[in-house]
């Protein structure tokens, strides 16, 4: 499976890099998941993100999706 690209031809990790310092919680997320040392180093999809993070609260969740909403964008 190819992985997910944005309009700008980012991937979502690469995305998140750039959205670390957002005080919001986008950026929360994405420097929770940056630091995270078992994350995956590609997200293909959202359902594959919403996976690796099936352990986490709803706060969690509604951020990542949130991410994943702007990414596409």
């Amino acid at each position: 499976m190819a992985t997910t690209k944005n309009a700008k031809g980012q991937t979502f990790v690469l995305w998140l890099i750039g959205q670390q310092c957002r005080n919001d919680p986008v950026g929360d997320f994405a420097g929770d998941f940056l630091r995270d040392p078992s994350r995956p180093r590609s997200v293909q999809n959202q359902a594959e993100l919403l996976r690796y993070l099936a352990r986490c609260d709803q706060k969690v969740l509604d951020a990542a999706s949130q991410a994943w909403a702007e990414f596409i964008w």
